[in-house]
């Protein structure tokens, strides 16, 4: 998504008032996509279960890719093998999907996302792909007793899963849809259609960034420094930061899911001063050759849903009955 489109949509002004004819059309588009499941005409395909969705409705930055490898854990320390599904954006299992090898996983074939994931989880197998339905029958196909954790995937009706949870911050005063404000569909009908959203009962608690250097040691918070990302909503990166005391000299965001392959990428910093990437940017960023002539940080953003044994337990009650 477009970073000067996201600033349009925070900022209000001219920009989302000349883009309301488009936002009608997309409307439109939606609405028709949704009427044949409204009316039943067409039924979700159902090769696997359980499924349980972290959706959002709002394009990127919504923060799901931390929470659904929170929520793994809580699945596995419940018992259950998990398979977590992504879309792998801007990588070629984004039209092909497919079952992930062991072992670590190329971002540029495999996706950004799914190389962060397998960093912080190598057990845990991934089917990377847009086709929902066929990422479920993959995993009925491979680990047919797996619960299958989607990153991403609410507005996909194709697919009946058996629980979807959906984060809506509500951050913005914006609650137009796509491209006059953030929203991928009508954000109260969003909201009905969601089992459980979040916030609400339960609350997503950010711990404090953790910083490490490239040879996975930990790194103490800087004074100063840089910052360079390519995700959705790149200002809370920043925020988190500076709210950690660190002074930000110069920040640098680029276009989520950036390949991070410019050659003149590092130019724009001088050595002194550390540069500061997310998790996610350092897989892409630890293939080139050229990043040990800039100080690099990597920060480490983790989360948990609260109260904790109260989601535990929900969380059981919605897999014990499939």
């Amino acid at each position: 998504m477009s970073g000067h489109l996201e600033k349009a949509w925070a900022k209000g002004g001219l920009l989302p008032i000349l883009l309301a004819p488009l936002t009608l059309l997309y409307w439109i588009a939606w609405q028709l996509y949704r009427l044949p499941f409204t009316l039943g005409i067409k039924k979700p395909e159902q090769p696997h279960q359980p499924i349980i969705c972290v959706g959002g409705l709002v394009a990127g930055g919504a923060g799901k890719t931390p929470v659904v490898i929170h929520i793994a854990d809580v699945i596995q320390d419940l018992g259950h093998s998990v398979v977590i599904t992504n879309p792998g954006y801007r990588s070629p299992k984004y039209v092909e999907p497919a079952l992930s090898e062991s072992g670590a996983l190329d971002p540029t074939e495999w996706g950004d996302e799914s190389a962060l994931i397998r960093r912080l989880r190598p057990e845990i197998p991934i089917v990377s792909g847009k086709n929902r339905v066929v990422q479920a029958q993959l995993i009925e196909e491979h680990f047919p007793n797996a619960v299958m954790l989607m990153d991403d995937g609410f507005q996909h009706l194709e697919l009946d899963k058996t629980v979807s949870i959906v984060l809506d911050q509500a951050e913005s005063a914006n609650k137009m849809m796509i491209p006059s404000g953030p929203y991928r569909e009508p954000r109260s009908a969003g909201r009905a259609r969601a089992d459980e959203l979040i916030p609400g009962r339960f609350h997503v608690e950010t711990a404090p960034l953790a910083l490490r250097n490239p040879d996975g040691s930990s790194a103490q918070i800087p004074a100063k420094a840089y910052a360079l990302c390519a995700i959705g909503r790149p200002e809370r990166f920043f925020d988190s930061l500076s709210s950690q005391g660190v002074d930000l000299v110069k920040t640098t965001a680029l276009p989520d899911h950036d390949d991070l392959a410019d050659g003149n990428l590092f130019d724009a910093f001088e050595p002194v001063l550390p540069v500061i990437v997310t998790a996610k940017d350092w897989v892409k960023l630890e293939g080139r050759t050229d990043f040990a002539k800039v100080n690099l940080l990597i920060a480490e953003h983790s989360v948990t849903i609260e109260p904790a044994a109260q989601f535990a337990e929900w969380l059981e009650s919605q897999l014990k009955d499939v």
